[in-house]
């Protein structure tokens, strides 16, 4: 007996028809709620760069494309239909609420005003490039700060074993003494000759008067006193700390920020070593009647010569063995 169609039977056939109505009816209401959504995005729909602004009690709806804020009235955002995001009305933010002189907060957080009348006014410079010359010590002074700032506060971590949180401020403080050095390189922008009408303005000024440098020689001799603590309490040497500093990450961490540190304020200390040399020779008399020569011999001062010194005996047990 063979099998016949889908369909051949009545019976079959009224259901079929049944489902197609059940399925006719569901697509229908979907698509009935689908054009009445559309509808609703098309009259309510605004980008979500268009402003709707308000007069007073009766609001109409502009769509406008604002460059220059108005003052005094209150705007609406309107990101798509009211239906899917919230309207957020703002006040007018341009106007400073802080305290203080200047044209907005950024100017009086910051107190611009104060900050950019400390170079020299051009009418009373003696050269051009005393703007040059005061900028980069300054800011210098103010990436010193910070980092002195920073690595007292490690070491006040380090003393309550906080390591992680020490290193990462240590980590701070040697990006300060990079952007330092780094602003170096703009001195050398001077010429020689033109730099002697500034430095004549200088009195007895030195770098040796430094105050960010002077805090940093204060503080930092109290930061590898809390790292020997440290290792001592843990019953190593830094010897053994490297040899088996995968044992003690954070300690081996700590050292190494420690010697970046070290290092880094001789290549500071090395790079104005050279700087100086190059504008005012390296066999002259500085402004103190330091000669230059003696910057030279202050590069090989060392904060940490324990942490120099273990390399030394870790490549003489590499070669013992």
């Amino acid at each position: 007996m063979s099998a016949g169609r889908v369909g051949d039977d009545p019976g079959e056939r009224r259901l079929a028809a049944a489902r197609r109505a059940v399925e006719d009816h569901r697509a229908d209401a979907v698509g009935r709620d689908r054009q009445s959504e559309r509808r609703a995005l098309a009259e309510h729909l605004l980008l979500t760069d268009e402003l709707v602004e308000r007069r007073g009690p009766q609001a109409h709806r502009q769509r406008c494309h604002v460059r220059q804020p108005r003052r005094g009235r209150v705007r609406e955002k309107v990101a798509h239909a009211p239906k899917y995001a919230a309207r957020v009305a703002v006040d007018d933010l341009t106007e400073p609420v802080l305290p203080g002189p200047g044209a907005s907060d950024y100017e009086r957080y910051l107190r611009t005003d104060e900050l950019l009348s400390l170079q020299p006014e051009p009418e009373k410079s003696a050269h051009r490039d005393e703007l040059l010359f005061t900028t980069v010590h300054q800011s210098s002074e103010l990436w010193l700060k910070l980092a002195w700032h920073e690595v007292e506060e490690a070491t006040r971590l380090l003393a309550e074993g906080e390591l992680d949180a020490a290193i990462r401020l240590l980590r701070r403080a040697l990006l300060c003494a990079q952007y330092v050095t780094g602003q170096l390189d703009m001195l050398e922008q001077m010429s020689p000759w033109e730099y002697q009408v500034i430095r004549k303005k200088l009195g007895h000024g030195s770098g040796f008067d430094s105050p960010g440098f002077r805090e940093i020689r204060r503080i930092t001799p109290a930061l590898g006193q809390e790292f020997s603590r440290l290792l001592r309490e843990r019953g190593l040497s830094l010897v053994d700390l490297y040899v088996q500093g995968r044992e003690h990450e954070q300690l081996y961490q700590l050292a190494e920020c420690l010697i970046d540190w070290d290092e880094r304020l001789t290549l500071w200390r090395m790079r104005h070593y050279k700087v100086v040399s190059r504008i005012i020779g390296d066999e002259v008399i500085g402004t103190q009647g330091t000669p230059v020569e003696l910057l030279g011999g202050l590069i090989k001062q060392k904060f940490f010569p324990e942490l120099w010194e273990a390399r030394n005996r870790l490549t003489e047990l590499a070669n013992e063995e």
